[in-house]
């Protein structure tokens, strides 16, 4: 990629306090920042960030805490995220989109790619099942590895797979997050939402 690492800082996941680690990113300078972290350490990195006043563009390369429900209910930001997620409906549940069914249930709780992915397990092992008719594993087996999905409810094409039992069709999309909800922004033929860039400040009125 054409643009140089400048640091790499590491610590500890159960750590309680980043100032020092932000305060040592800040010093490089850099303009992008990629966080890999998990909830409760990116609202640290988050909070150092507001505090010591530091505003590098930041995308996720694929882990959580950015796109988490409650990460997105104390900082409203567009900060970008790199992952699978659900987009579109699915025929597999009645030519309906399983985000407004799950919505519906569970007002308070967010179908993001971990619902996804058990969605979508559930939907495999239901297409085994039927193609094999059959329960024992050699069968069912068989079956797996000819399944193909055309209607399911993570991005990318059809799911199927290869001799290794990888599902090469699977695509990341970016997400930023708008009025607290992450938003697909790319890829455009998958996109909820317009792609905002570059990010605003900390006290731009866009970041709702």
């Amino acid at each position: 990629m054409p643009y140089q690492l400048l640091d790499i800082i590491t610590y500890d996941a159960a750590v309680k306090d980043l100032s020092v680690e932000v305060a040592k990113a800040k010093a490089t300078k850099a303009e992008l920042l990629l966080p890999i972290c998990k909830l409760n350490d990116g609202k640290l990195m988050f909070q150092e960030l507001v505090k010591q006043r530091w505003e590098p563009m930041i995308i996720n390369p694929g882990g959580p805490a950015t796109y988490e429900h409650d990460f997105i209910k104390r900082w409203a930001s567009t900060a970008s995220s790199s992952c699978p997620w659900c987009v579109g409906r699915s025929q597999a549940a009645d030519d309906q989109d399983p985000r407004e069914i799950s919505h519906a249930k569970f007002t308070s709780d967010q179908f993001d790619l971990d619902a996804g992915f058990t969605f979508e397990a559930m939907l495999i092992a239901a297409h085994a099942r039927l193609a094999a008719k059959s329960t024992k594993p050699d069968a069912l087996m068989e079956a797996l590895r000819k399944v193909r999905i055309d209607n399911h409810v993570i991005i990318g094409g059809p799911i199927e797979f290869d001799a290794k039992g990888q599902n090469p069709n699977i695509q990341i999309a970016a997400l930023e997050n708008f009025n607290r909800k992450p938003t697909v922004v790319l890829p455009a033929a998958s996109a909820d939402g317009q792609l905002v860039f570059p990010p605003p400040g900390w006290n731009d009125k866009r970041r709702t």
